[in-house]
């Protein structure tokens, strides 16, 4: 994780996006939405959701949506 923020705090300053992505054999957990969301980078990257794993990431997603209507996503880079 740790090595995972300070990438995206590199990245930023020099106007690269930043996106989560999820690996193949993921497991159902939803980290990596909240993980997304929470570091503002706007994007994930989980594929079709045609699987269950992928399914629950997408929800995970709404869920958030539905609890801070208002909340931003993306980061703009000034």
């Amino acid at each position: 994780m740790t090595e995972t923020l300070k990438a995206i705090a590199t990245c930023r300053p020099g106007g690269y996006a930043q996106f989560v992505s999820h690996r193949s054999g993921e497991t159902t957990g939803t980290f990596i939405a909240n993980l997304a969301v929470s570091c503002g980078c706007g994007e994930l990257k989980t594929g079709a959701p045609a699987r269950g794993e992928r399914v629950a990431k997408y929800n995970r997603l709404l869920e958030i949506a539905a609890a801070r209507p208002g909340l931003p996503y993306g980061i703009a880079v000034s």
